[in-house]
Formats: structure tokens, sequence, C-alpha cells
């Protein structure tokens, strides 16, 4: 192989390189979709959706329920001012409901937003049983 095509070789392998560190692996993942579901879903209500500054450091995804919890959202109002955060859940059968909303859809998305999180509790505490402890000093 001459240095030319090695140099065209080395070219092609960091570009494959560099797109996949742009996209990560965490773009593949259904939560990972799940979310940008959700922020679409979201933005499409909102009066100024370029506005839209989403806080997901509380966010909770249940890929396989198909909903997503405690969604927080910041964007402007029809008078240019922002809002302050205002809190969401998404699911893919009931679309967005906000924490401020007159409708019972938040509190119906919110009851099975907290059915996941007994359900995830119940697994790991069945993993932890399960699991021997180590170093416990226990017999």
């Amino acid at each position: 192989m001459d240095f030319r095509a090695e140099a065209v070789l080395m070219i092609r392998m960091c570009l494959v390189v560099g797109v996949l560190a742009l996209t990560g692996c965490e773009a593949l993942s259904p939560e990972y979709k799940l979310k940008s579901e959700a922020h679409k879903a979201v933005t499409a209500l909102l009066r100024d959706p370029e506005s839209a500054d989403f806080d997901d450091s509380t966010l909770q995804i249940y890929a396989a329920a198909g909903l997503v919890c405690d969604g927080k959202v910041n964007a402007r109002n029809g008078y240019g001012g922002y809002t302050g955060f205002q809190n969401y859940v998404y699911s893919r059968a009931g679309g967005v409901a906000f924490e401020n909303d007159d409708s019972t859809l938040y509190i119906q998305l919110l009851t099975k937003c907290t059915a996941e999180v007994v359900k995830e509790t119940e697994r790991l505490t069945r993993q932890m049983a399960a699991s021997p402890s180590k170093g416990d000093g226990r017999k």
C-alpha cells in the first residue's frame, strides 16, 4: 500500500470514529429515543418552541412502559418572559401532561409513573435479596 492509500484510509477511519463519537452509543438506546419523543411532544405544545430549556436532572425514563416521568421544561410565554420550570409527564399512549394543567391526565400519568417506580424498587429488592453479601462478617 502506498503512502496516498494509507492517508486516505487513515482519514476515513478518523471520520468514522468522529461520527461515532458525536452520535454516541446513547443515541441508539430506547431510553434516548423516548426522551427525544417526549421533548418533541412538549415543544409542540409551547408558545415559543425554540426557547425550550429542558432540565433532565430528575428525569425518569421507563422505555418498556413508554413513560417519561419528572420532566421539567422552561420556555418563553406570550410576553417574551420565561415561565419558570414546569413539571411534565409523557406517555406514548397518552401524550404530554403538565402539572399545572386542569386535567386529570397528569394525575393518571403520574400514577403510572409511581407504579413503575414500585416495580423497579421491588425488582431491585429481589435482586439484592438473591445476591449473597460479601465481607459483612456474618456466617
